[in-house]
């Protein structure tokens, strides 16, 4: 295992070394390109590969929570506790925060989502891209990509949770300042789109 520098930490990855690009109140990165034709088919065509689409909106949930944790482990422990770093990498990666991030880098247009209407499936598109993304580019590219993208946000829910605001409801009012945002205090919670096999599920109990 190498070690990959982030502001002069260290976090660890598997592949090679880089210097963070991450500073605050800078534009998003363009969405990263997805190299392999056919995932990039998969991770953007919810409607016609249901299936896949949702294996790599699993992955992808555990990919980024992951990578997260790797960026923000030596960035903050030196300087927070664990009990304020955790609950952070927690909030940064709830559905409201995640589909905000695909409303601001697009990537539900490439699904074919509405932006007016929120919901869920807006988390799981940002999931399930960088699902195909990982499995394509690595886990470094992935890595480096989420730290240019999240680390000004993520400095700025850590520095409110330090502060004694450890609720999510304090890092959604950050996220909605933070980009412009209004719905992410407005709707209470994001609704769910039934998966695979759920209809079927609800018609045979009300069968039975």
């Amino acid at each position: 295992m190498t070690a990959i520098c982030t502001n002069q930490h260290t976090v660890t990855g598997s592949q090679a070394t880089y210097e963070s690009e991450a500073t605050e109140n800078q534009p998003p990165p363009p969405v990263p390109e997805i190299q392999d034709p056919l995932f990039k088919k998969l991770a953007t065509c919810c409607h016609l590969y249901k299936g896949a689409w949702e294996t790599l909106e699993f992955l992808g949930d555990r990919i980024i929570t992951s990578c997260i944790w790797k960026i923000a482990e030596p960035k903050y422990l030196k300087k927070y506790c664990a009990r304020t770093v955790l609950p952070s990498i927690q909030h940064i990666a709830t559905n409201k925060i995640l589909a905000a991030y695909c409303l601001k880098l697009g990537i539900y247009e490439l699904n074919g989502m509405s932006p007016s209407k929120i919901k869920k499936r807006h988390a799981d598109a940002f999931e399930t891209y960088f699902g195909a993304f990982y499995l394509t580019n690595g886990e470094l590219e992935t890595c480096i990509y989420l730290d240019r993208l999240m680390t000004p946000l993520l400095d700025l829910i850590v520095g409110s949770v330090a502060s004694g605001k450890k609720e999510p409801k304090d890092s959604y009012e950050i996220t909605s300042n933070y980009f412009g945002m209004q719905w992410i205090l407005d709707i209470s919670k994001l609704t769910k789109r039934p998966r695979l096999g759920d209809e079927k599920r609800a018609k045979l109990k009300k069968k039975i």
